[in-house]
């Protein structure tokens, strides 16, 4: 399975101190989000920008993405 790899792969990374902490389930039935849902970063760009930093996203992001 795909996301048991990846989440192996980024385990073994190092980019963490601690370990993955997500389980992996088989996949149900999927239902779209409404279109108002749908590219909320494209059609709210301001308010999405501002909810990531607000959050702490950013700082996550920039710490362990950043490379």
């Amino acid at each position: 399975m795909l996301a048991v790899q990846s989440k192996e792969a980024l385990g073994h990374s190092g980019r963490f101190d601690k370990p993955i902490a997500i389980e992996i389930e088989e996949a149900s039935v999927f239902y779209p989000a409404e279109e108002y849902h749908q590219n909320y970063h494209r059609k709210n760009p301001a308010h999405y920008k501002e909810s990531r930093e607000y959050s702490g996203r950013n700082a996550i992001i920039e710490k362990y993405w950043s490379n």
